[in-house]
């Protein structure tokens, strides 16, 4: 259980707002009212390379909203897909894991309690024994500030907590910490991130344009550095590592064009992973 939630953390390490409404008519002149309103492009992110290997791909609908991202493995394969779908209000409630066959191995609803806030996700496999039966439960909690503060995984018959992370966040809305623990006969931290301050946030139409209800990515989008733990069991640390990011390249609208991601490992010691980063926008 510890080493498959390990990676589920690992995983996440890995709505866009109308601004304005134009008309399409002059005063001075009659013309036929359009029914699709004038949007101001606002720029998106479109693909990432590592190593000038392509990683990740997003793809977005008419209504500038992410419908698919694409996955690939250091060799640049394809691995996986998300589709997703929306309500009314602009929110994810659907997301679909489909192979490049497009057929759907997992599937993922979104509950909202307000606009703003989410309160749960439900997960099933369509495929083996536990075909189309729910198998993962997410309870999100809210701290006061309206910033997601706690994700509970839940026993799905008994809705009993059986592991949960906690987030921490800078004044400005950046993530500060997250911690993961294991719910046993004691809770017990399995993995935390402690990230460093960082003066500015991620240009706002990144923000718009997620369809995650956390998105780590853009929540440390400009951070400098941190640090990552791995604990067993018994409390021990058995993994310690520092991810540092330099060289970084931005163009005038602050969007980070490249950066090199060196990855330092402490515990297991063993060789540094230096990284090129490349970004890709597209204007929506």
């Amino acid at each position: 259980m510890q080493s498959s939630f390990n990676q589920i953390i690992m995983n996440y390490i890995s709505k866009w707002t109308i601004v304005l409404f134009l008309s399409p008519c002059i005063v001075f002149f009659s013309c036929k009212k359009n029914s699709t309103p004038f949007l101001p492009k606002e720029t998106a992110l479109s693909k990432v390379f590592e190593n000038d290997i392509l990683q990740t791909e997003y793809f977005y609908s008419a209504e500038r909203k992410i419908e698919r991202i694409n996955y690939y493995n250091e060799a640049g394969d394809f691995l996986f897909a998300f589709l997703y779908s929306y309500n009314s209000d602009g929110n994810v409630v659907l997301q679909k894991q489909v192979d490049i066959q497009n057929k759907v191995a997992y599937q993922t609803t979104y509950t909202w309690q307000t606009k703003e806030k989410i309160s749960k996700e439900e997960t099933m496999p369509l495929f083996g024994t536990d075909s189309a039966k729910i198998t993962t439960r997410k309870k999100y909690i809210y701290d006061l500030n309206g910033r997601i503060s706690k994700r509970v995984w839940t026993d799905v018959q008994t809705d009993k907590d059986l592991n949960w992370q906690i987030f921490e966040y800078f004044d400005n809305g950046n993530l500060k910490l997250s911690e993961s623990y294991n719910n046993g006969v004691m809770p017990k931290l399995t993995a935390k991130f402690q990230y460093t301050s960082s003066i500015t946030t991620a240009p706002q139409s990144l923000f718009e344009f997620s369809a995650e209800p956390l998105d780590i990515f853009i929540l440390t989008y400009n951070n400098k550095e941190y640090q990552g733990y791995f604990y067993n069991n018994a409390g021990l640390t058995t993994t310690e590592f520092t991810v540092l990011r330099s060289n970084v390249q931005r163009d005038s609208k602050e969007f980070i064009l490249s950066q090199t991601q060196t990855e330092k490992y402490q515990k297991p010691v063993k060789p540094s992973k230096i990284v090129n980063v490349r970004y890709q926008y597209i204007d929506l």
